[in-house]
């Protein structure tokens, strides 16, 4: 049905903290091994398990959240990720379209600082001339240990803006200055992540 011979990445999705003990991982490196695919991936939630994944190097990719406004990947996850040459796919990076097409101005008072703070990385955004979703693209593309980043789309025309995006932001990248300033800007409250009462 794939009219392939080999599959290039194999994931598994929402892996538990125990993964590197799973009998799953085993068969995955013996398909590996035969040539059936070319990488091993998964897909974790929370420190805990991306950092159990990594722990003895027996994946080539790791996919987590990373976004302006989730950054906490930034401090536990990609160390480790660089130090075991281990490349990391972004996902979220619009935070299910939060950060997308200004519709954090439609966030209920219970985000209020979530609304607030992405209304600051917006105004940033306004200074160096892009949208929103550029310069979340952007920003997440220009970390060292990102390898890719998935993009989920509702419209073609978001789909093409994306991989302009993908395709162009290495012409005009981040300043130190304005990375520094992006980063100076946290979210205190993570539940808030959540999106609770807010459908997007």
């Amino acid at each position: 049905a794939l009219k392939t011979d080999y599959i290039d990445i194999m994931q598994v999705h929402s892996v538990p903290v125990n993964f590197l003990s799973n009998d799953l991982l085993t068969i995955l490196q013996g398909f590996k091994t035969a040539g059936h695919i070319c990488f091993i991936g998964a897909t974790t939630y929370g420190n805990d398990a991306a950092l159990d994944a990594l722990a003895s190097n027996p994946i080539d990719c790791l996919q987590v959240a990373y976004n302006l406004v989730d950054r906490e990947a930034e401090t536990y996850v990609f160390p480790r990720a660089q130090q075991h040459d281990i490349g990391i796919i972004a996902r979220s990076v619009l935070l299910r379209g939060a950060l997308a097409r200004h519709h954090y101005k439609s966030a209920p008072d219970t985000l209020r600082e979530l609304r607030l703070l992405i209304q600051d990385l917006d105004n940033i955004a306004y200074l160096e001339t892009m949208s929103l979703q550029e310069l979340a693209y952007h920003f997440v593309l220009s970390y060292p240990a990102i390898a890719t980043a998935l993009c989920g789309t509702s419209r073609q025309s978001e789909l093409l803006d994306t991989t302009d995006y993908a395709t162009h932001y290495h012409e005009t990248p981040l300043s130190p200055d304005v990375l520094t300033t992006i980063r100076f800007h946290t979210l205190n409250d993570r539940s808030q992540l959540d999106l609770k009462g807010w459908s997007v």
